[in-house]
């Protein structure tokens, strides 16, 4: 009786040949295979090409003078406007378009903010747990940060910060909590 063993397939090869180092490590391609030569930039017609000379571009305005645009011209915005004229925009207008801002310092400790709207924190450290009043459960499922007041329901799924908790907790909207929460100055 002979010890023959068969010969071995190479896949790679479709024929019988022994296996070559590189490919036992898993990598069937040669290590040259993928170099392709370098690709174009995608937006090549907005790179400036070398040796191009770009120093004779046009000083025409982009936008044709028509009776829509003159006026944005005119008023010291555009091309060849009178600049010692006003603008259009009134500043006393612009100023009162100003929004107000929410004041987020003057909200209370998480900790303060939250037992007043009936959670009872336990636990010690940065997180700590609360019944979550957003779904039915007996057991504490809501994680509150000391910290920065941030809170996540690992049941429903609730999270966000103390004026989102406000918000989801008495249906109103972002602009009425901080009306409520007396946030504005």
């Amino acid at each position: 009786m002979t010890n023959h063993k068969p010969a071995i397939i190479n896949p790679v090869m479709g024929q019988s040949a022994p296996f070559t180092q590189h490919q036992q490590a898993g990598n069937r391609h040669p290590a040259n295979r993928h170099r392709h030569t370098p690709k174009k930039p995608r937006y090549a017609h907005k790179v400036q090409q070398q040796g191009k000379d770009t120093s004779q571009a046009s000083t025409a305005p982009k936008t044709a003078q028509n009776s829509t645009n003159t006026g944005a011209n005119k008023a010291g915005f555009g091309i060849g406007g009178n600049h010692n004229q006003p603008s259009r925009q009134n500043p006393a207008k612009s100023h009162l378009k100003q929004r107000q801002r929410a004041d987020l310092a003057r909200l209370p400790s998480p900790i303060d903010f939250y037992h007043t709207y009936g959670l009872t924190l336990k636990g010690g450290g940065v997180w700590r747990m609360a019944v979550c009043p957003f779904h039915d459960d007996r057991h504490p499922s809501l994680s509150i940060n000391t910290d920065h007041g941030g809170y996540i329901c690992h049941v429903c799924g609730a999270s966000g910060d103390m004026v989102g908790f406000y918000m989801a907790r008495f249906g109103v909207d972002f602009v009425q909590a901080c009306k409520e929460l007396d946030l504005y100055r």
